[in-house]
């Protein structure tokens, strides 16, 4: 096998895990609720998030860490500051994938 052909098998088995762990795992933790009248949210101060981009494939979306939460008017909190090695960003909360980890 000469290089060419192996790193086209890698590149393709590399695509292929990802698509598998964004349609398979990462849609288990997003939790699918209606905003209307739940106060009850799961993120928090250090909250580990993945910055969900449309534009970009999940290998490339950036991890971070909320570091402010923006609730509205009736409590519920739909926009969030994120820390990531690249600076804060003040994101949507459903743009955000909550990372579950044990404290």
């Amino acid at each position: 096998m000469n290089r060419l052909s192996r790193w086209q098998l890698v590149e393709q088995l590399r695509s292929h895990f990802w698509k598998r762990w964004h349609r398979e795992y990462l849609t288990q933790l997003q939790q699918r609720s209606k905003p209307k009248g739940t106060k009850n949210t799961p993120m928090e101060i250090g909250t580990m998030v993945l910055l969900m981009e449309d534009n970009a494939p999940s290998l490339s979306w950036k991890l971070g860490r909320v570091i402010e939460l923006h609730p509205g008017d009736d409590g519920v909190t739909r926009v969030v500051t994120v820390r990531t090695n690249q600076g804060d960003f003040k994101r949507a909360a459903r743009k955000l994938c909550v990372l579950p980890l044990e404290k």
